[in-house]
């Protein structure tokens, strides 16, 4: 797919407006709306901080306004990696070794 000069100098326009701020829903939503390209959104959520709502109805509400699939994965991809690590459960001691019992 060939991008004409005047479409790519306005999305790269956007996107250096966009560095100035947090993604959000919101923001993704005006990105979709604007007509950027998946690839575009999707270049935003990687190289920026995001503070994306991704519950039921925040996803609907992305669905709703045009925003793609890859695109809202995009989304629930950086939201898990912001998020904090769950603590992990220690591995049970090992008992004494085995003894077999007689049959």
């Amino acid at each position: 797919m060939r991008v004409t000069r005047p479409v790519f100098l306005t999305a790269l326009l956007a996107l250096a407006c966009l560095a100035q701020a947090v993604l959000t829903n919101d923001s993704i939503m005006k990105m979709a709306k604007a007509g950027l390209s998946e690839e575009i959104i999707l270049s935003s959520i990687k190289a920026q901080a995001g503070q994306f709502s991704t519950g039921p109805d925040d996803l609907i509400a992305l669905k709703s306004a045009g925003v793609s699939d890859k695109v809202i994965a995009g989304i629930l991809e950086k939201s898990a990696g912001a998020a904090p690590a769950k603590p992990t459960v220690p591995a049970p001691a090992a008992a004494g070794p085995v003894t077999e019992v007689g049959v």
